[in-house]
């Protein structure tokens, strides 16, 4: 039996039954082919790779068909990057992009306990540019015609095949994440709109012979081919496109080009913050959280049911709050903010205000900083046992307002952002957007990838404990593996937390 596991690539389960080797030789036949493309990837990245071979003792196979224990602990220790191939009956093979010695040791040391339990042994091996293998193939050996390609993505139904190559993007997403080196789509379309892709295949041809690197094409809608360019940066690709365009002025074709990441930062820092200029482009599209549209509208569900409840029960708690603020200061009892939310698009952020009207901000800027650049020392309010990263002692908080701060008041206004559908109950914490002007590209997913929250897996695990990288894994852990279950448990521990008030200052 074959079933997908290990994301994307395919596992061989055995049962007792299995006699057919057939399936191996396909199989080592992709990993080798698999294996060859990523060494060619290194070497025009400059950046390092590694394998690994898991091999069972016979005595313990039998043990290990009947249970996924083992595949379980391997798929929770890969990243979305790593594959997984069966080699034959007692052996896996790992491909490891930009991954060290250090990298391979640390994944064979998380494994070691099933080590003893099922026989694994482990053999690895690190490549770099040095490695006498490293021959960069030419381009007609790594990448096929690209007017077939174009052809194949043409006869998909167009559903199945958008969503196919946003996994191609997605994935390439994270290579970039890793690699700092920037990839490009060259985007064709049919000029009238029409679902006509004779002019696309056309284009693919003359493409193919400018000798562009290419790593996946895939159909981005009715009428419109989405092609991967690996390494390329913006320049690059413009340049693609403009020798493109000559040779194509004959078509009826319209040619665009976007970057990753160049593009979505430029965006945020170009400060263009209406509510129409969101990221609505092929490289946020295929980060969004992977979820059904049952699981979707669930979540949506909880979250207008679960505000509601929440209002209900607050809203004398709230009252109370609402004269405290208009008595501690002079100015507006809701403080309104611009935040960015899912997909880039920006968004009204309600809280109790708990500073002095027109403070300066300067603070804050210089604050977030050196928190996303990892300038630890310098921001640290607590000790070494205990680090605080926040503004501990903020001049421009009021007295009122360090209380409704500490005991989390100051949240509760944003359940109308809730029932607006601009934020979920669950999710990361929504950035601002100087905040996202310092972000690295791997940060964005935070960003892009789900709903905003009013709590997340930061509040209940960290909150102002850990540091900005972590709290952005977490936050990528929550996206990764959300579920309605993960959610309530979130609740319920951001309730013990803020009675607690665990990390508020």
């Amino acid at each position: 039996m074959i079933t997908k596991h290990l994301f994307g690539t395919y596992h061989y389960r055995l049962s007792e039954s299995d006699s057919s080797f057939g399936v191996f030789a396909s199989r080592r036949s992709a990993y080798a082919e698999h294996l060859r493309r990523e060494k060619a990837r290194a070497e025009r990245s400059a950046t390092q790779l590694s394998t690994a071979v898991l091999s069972f003792k016979r005595d313990h196979h039998q043990k290990l068909i009947h249970t996924r224990m083992f595949c379980r602990e391997l798929q929770q220790q890969l990243r979305e990057t790593d594959s997984a191939y069966v080699i034959d009956r007692w052996t896996i093979g790992l491909i490891l992009p930009h991954t060290d010695e250090q990298g391979v040791e640390r994944l064979v040391c998380k494994l070691e306990r099933f080590h003893a339990r099922h026989g694994v042994s482990v053999k690895s091996e690190t490549f770099d540019r040095a490695h006498t293998e490293w021959t960069p193939p030419s381009y007609e050996a790594l990448h096929r015609d690209v007017a077939a390609a174009v052809y194949e993505a043409s006869q998909k139904p167009e559903t199945a095949a958008t969503a196919e190559f946003a996994r191609q993007i997605r994935l390439e997403k994270r290579r970039t994440d890793r690699s700092k080196s920037p990839f490009s789509i060259l985007l064709l379309s049919h000029a009238s709109g029409r679902n006509d892709f004779e002019p696309l295949i056309e284009a693919g041809r003359r493409l193919m012979k400018q000798c562009v690197e290419i790593d996946g094409v895939g159909r981005m809608g009715s009428d419109t081919v989405g092609i991967i360019l690996p390494h390329t940066d913006r320049e690059a690709a413009e340049e693609i496109k403009r020798r493109l365009e000559l040779q194509t002025g004959d078509l009826p074709l319209t040619v665009r080009v976007t970057t990753y990441p160049d593009q979505v930062l430029d965006r945020h820092r170009a400060a263009t913050y209406a509510p129409e200029a969101g990221l609505d482009c092929p490289l946020v599209g295929a980060a969004a959280m992977e979820t059904s549209r049952a699981k979707a509208v669930a979540k949506r569900a909880v979250d207008i049911f679960g505000s509601l409840v929440g209002l209900a029960i607050f809203s004398p708690v709230m009252l109370v709050t609402a004269v405290a603020v208009k008595m501690s200061s002079p100015g507006p009892i809701i403080f309104k903010q611009t935040r960015v939310g899912e997909k880039g698009v920006p968004f009204a952020f309600y809280k109790f205000r708990s500073m002095r009207t027109n403070a300066d901000d300067r603070i804050h800027r210089e604050y977030v900083a050196s928190l996303i650049q990892g300038k630890h020392e310098q921001i640290d309010q607590g000790g070494d046992s205990k680090p605080l990263y926040k503004i501990k002692a903020d001049p421009r908080v009021t007295a009122v307002g360090r209380i409704i701060r500490k005991t989390s008041l100051d949240e509760l206004p944003q359940f109308f952002n809730v029932l607006k559908g601009d934020m979920s109950l669950v999710g990361p914490r929504p950035p601002l957007p100087y905040e996202v002007e310092q972000y690295q590209s791997w940060h964005l997913r935070r960003v892009l990838d789900v709903k905003p929250g009013i709590t997340g897996l930061w509040q209940v695990e960290g909150r102002s404990r850990t540091s900005f990288d972590d709290m952005v894994r977490l936050d990528l852990r929550y996206s990764s593996k959300w579920s309605l279950v993960m959610d309530f448990s979130i609740m319920l521990r951001t309730f013990k937390s803020v009675v607690q008030s665990s990390g508020a200052c």
